[in-house]
């Protein structure tokens, strides 16, 4: 399929595919979740002014997808009750993996995500300073109203707006080539107090490291472990290792709760899923805001079977792609699936959306 104005000027198209990424940059639904008012204009954009080269296979798993969904939430077996609006949300998730075959300039898409990531980037950095959070130490980091200092400034705070300037991180040192602003963004990622950038520096550590002669990779290891191992010796006698800031950081009871009763949901339909349920009294977990874990979220709803089909849209593999383009997009697949095992990540709109370009930039073996 083409278009409707597939022949409109080279620059409409390019500047529609900038806008697009500029602002899916902004991961943020008012008044509440789910009106993604921002994702769902961006999708509505690229309906005018995409291609519509949708891979028929994409196009079946897509469907089956939608079908799955449906299905369990109205012949599961758990019996809970379900909301209309939930079963349409649980349905409609899965159009946005359409969203990056419609991407006319996936380059210049890419650009302007970086452009917005920046721009939050400022805008956190104006409030951060605005608000002083750091007056409290470490306890900016571990004490709630420390930690959530921007929560009156911007939705979806902190985890969603720091993978986002994590991504921006990344981009900016492994596409863009601008290092300046990539630290500028993965600083702005630690403001907001969220552990997820650090997936964002861990990937990029190991992959920085892969790409090195061995020779060099041998004497940057070998640096490191000196030097990790001088700070302890020096450090750790000064450090209270019980204080509030440790405390968190290898903090997993609350995830462990709504772990626990993901997997009893689990149990009771493993098939085809309990539905659309919510996280609230009645499946007992008491208004947890979601499972934290997006293979959670979609083994509960949509069982096994809804799972498998779900794992097919979203790994990679199958497409051909040269060992050099690889190096380019693998730190990119990679911080987008593990980090969703503790966050809903690839649930979130705005994630999924740039997700599905950069599995149609694999497709198509294009950069960012």
């Amino acid at each position: 399929m083409r278009s409707a104005i597939a022949f409109a000027p080279a620059y409409t198209v390019q500047s529609a595919s900038w806008l697009a990424g500029f602002f899916l940059a902004f991961p943020f639904a008012y008044p509440d979740v789910p009106y993604y008012w921002v994702a769902f204009s961006v999708f509505s954009l690229m309906f005018i002014f995409g291609r519509y080269q949708l891979s028929s296979k994409v196009l079946v798993l897509i469907i089956l997808a939608m079908l799955s969904a449906l299905i369990s939430s109205y012949v599961g077996l758990s019996g809970y009750y379900i909301g209309e609006r939930q079963i349409i949300g649980s349905v409609l998730f899965y159009s946005f993996f359409i969203f990056g075959s419609l991407i006319p300039d996936l380059q210049r898409f890419y650009k302007g995500l970086f452009a917005g990531v920046c721009t939050v980037a400022i805008l956190v950095f104006l409030c951060f300073f605005f608000e002083r959070p750091y007056e409290a130490g470490l306890d900016m980091f571990s004490l709630p109203e420390y930690r959530l200092w921007g929560v009156r400034y911007f939705p979806d705070w902190p985890n969603f707006l720091a993978f986002m300037l994590a991504l921006g991180f990344l981009i900016g040192m492994f596409i863009e080539r601008r290092p300046g602003w990539a630290i500028f963004c993965l600083m702005a990622a630690f403001m907001t107090t969220s552990r997820t950038p650090l997936f964002a520096v861990a990937i990029f550590m190991i992959f920085t490291v892969l790409k090195m002669e061995w020779r060099t990779r041998l004497i940057f290891l070998a640096s490191g472990v000196g030097l990790l191992a001088t700070l302890a010796i020096f450090l750790l006698p000064t450090i209270d290792l019980s204080s509030e800031f440790f405390a968190r950081m290898f903090l997993f009871s609350d995830r462990a709760e709504i772990y626990l009763t993901a997997v009893d949901l689990i149990k009771a339909s493993p098939v085809l899923g309990s539905g659309a349920v919510l996280l609230d009294e009645s499946v007992g977990n008491f208004g947890a805001a979601s499972f934290h874990n997006t293979y959670l979220d979609i083994l509960v709803r949509q069982g096994a079977l809804g799972f498998l089909i779900f794992l097919a849209l979203i790994l990679p593999f199958g497409r051909n792609i040269n060992k050099e383009y690889l190096w380019v997009v693998a730190p990119f697949v990679l911080y987008f699936l593990i980090p969703s095992l503790f966050q809903n990540f690839l649930k979130h709109p705005h994630i999924l959306m740039i997700y599905s370009a950069l599995l149609i930039g694999i497709k198509r073996n294009e950069g960012a």
